[in-house]
Order: C-alpha cells, then sequence, then structure tokens
C-alpha cells in the first residue's frame, strides 16, 4: 500500500506567514504606544484643570496659607502654565499687607490693592501639580498671541479673575504687576474675556500626539475636539 505524502510548507510560504505575523504584531504595538500617550496627554490636562479649580475656590472661601509670619488669607490665589514645562504651579500673594485682613483694615478691597502695586508671587505647594515628563506645553495662545508663561490670578472673596503674561519669561512668576514689568496682568472683563488655548504634547519625534484645552475668564477649561 501506497503511503500518501503529507504536503509541506515551502520556504516563501513560511516567509509570508512570518511577515502577517510581524506586521499584526507592529500594529499592535502603534496602537498601545498611541493610547499611552493620550492617556498621559490626558492626565496633564485634568491636571491643570483640577488646579484651576483649587486656585479658584480658594479665591472663594479665604483658604488660610501658612507663612513664617502666621496664618494669612491673601488676596489672590492663581495656577501658572509655561510653555516647554511638565507641571502648573499654585501661587499665593505674598506682599505684606496684601491679604484680606490688612485691606479691610484701609477700608479697601484686594482687587483694588492688587492693581495699584507690584505684588510678589509665592508657591501655594499644591499636591500633584506635575504630569509625565514626556508630555510639555506646546504653545499658550490668546487671541493669536504666543506666551511663554500665564499665570491665572483669582481674587478674594469676589472671585474676580486675571491674567498675569510674559513674551519671554519662564514660569512661574515671582511677581505681578498692573502697571508694567516682567509678567503684565489684566483683568478679564466683558469686553476682553477671550479664552486661552494650551496645546499639551507628547515629546516623540516620530509618534507625537496633542491635544487643546480652552481656558476661559471663569477658570473653567475644555478639551477642544477636532473632528
Amino acid at each position: 500500500m501506497k503511503q500518501k505524502k503529507e504536503k509541506a510548507f515551502t520556504i516563501m510560504e513560511v516567509v509570508i506567514v512570518l511577515f502577517l505575523i510581524a506586521t499584526l504584531s507592529t500594529i499592535s504595538a502603534l496602537g498601545f504606544s498611541k493610547a499611552s500617550r493620550q492617556k498621559k496627554i490626558d492626565e496633564a490636562g485634568r491636571t491643570i484643570r483640577s488646579g484651576l479649580g483649587l486656585v479658584r475656590d480658594y479665591a472663594l472661601f479665604g483658604q488660610t496659607v501658612s507663612t513664617t509670619g502666621g496664618d494669612i488669607m491673601p488676596c489672590g490665589y492663581a495656577l501658572s502654565v509655561g510653555k516647554d514645562q511638565n507641571l502648573s504651579t499654585g501661587l499665593y500673594t505674598s506682599t505684606p499687607g496684601l491679604d484680606r485682613i490688612s485691606v479691610m483694615d484701609i477700608d479697601k478691597t484686594c482687587d483694588q490693592v492688587m492693581q495699584e502695586k507690584t505684588f510678589a508671587l509665592t508657591d501655594l505647594k499644591l499636591d500633584n501639580q506635575t504630569w509625565n515628563s514626556s508630555v510639555k506645553v506646546d504653545s499658550l495662545v490668546r487671541d493669536s498671541v504666543p506666551y511663554d508663561c500665564v499665570a491665572f490670578l483669582f481674587s478674594a472673596p469676589r472671585g474676580g479673575s486675571y491674567y498675569c503674561a510674559s513674551l519671554t519669561s519662564k514660569c512661574p512668576p515671582t511677581n505681578g504687576s498692573f502697571s508694567g514689568g516682567d509678567f503684565v496682568c489684566h483683568r478679564f472683563s466683558d469686553t476682553d474675556n477671550k479664552p486661552f488655548e494650551i496645546t499639551l504634547k507628547s515629546d516623540d519625534k516620530l509618534l507625537a500626539d496633542s491635544t487643546k484645552w480652552r481656558v476661559y475668564a471663569s477658570g473653567n477649561i475644555e478639551e477642544i475636539i477636532t473632528p
């Protein structure tokens, strides 16, 4: 009885199968890598959102800050975001006399006193305001003007909203002023309420991903979804 010969794979068929396996593995790895990068970028956006919410609430409710001279209720709380950085920094107005009790003693408001003088800004030491080092702020733009650093500032107790921005200086700012200097401050108003657009980008040169976020005068922030 003749035995039936089993047909073996040719070298070409083996090569084709191996090529298909390698291709599918590469596609799968790229998909996983993209999802991982996107997750890190989204986390950075949420960190900025939570920081803005915190400093705005601090202004509204008069969060006490411990200093070497004792506890104070600052006139202003801010969150700074800088180009090419991977952190947002909480700040408070630390100039002597620029706190809620002191301005009440001279029968003025925090908004009035902040606009009269250059004021110091000190780290508020908010938790978890640094995100993954592979994600950076790629751009900070308002009304087509690019900035290197922006501090979103809220006054207490009314919660008036301002921004202190610089075209050339790095974050975090150490001072702000409504009359000039490295970080010039402006008040958001009904006629000047254009939002800032913050672009977050991964530093992967070959497979870079990015998202845009819009920050409004109120301190609210939303992701810009592009079709």
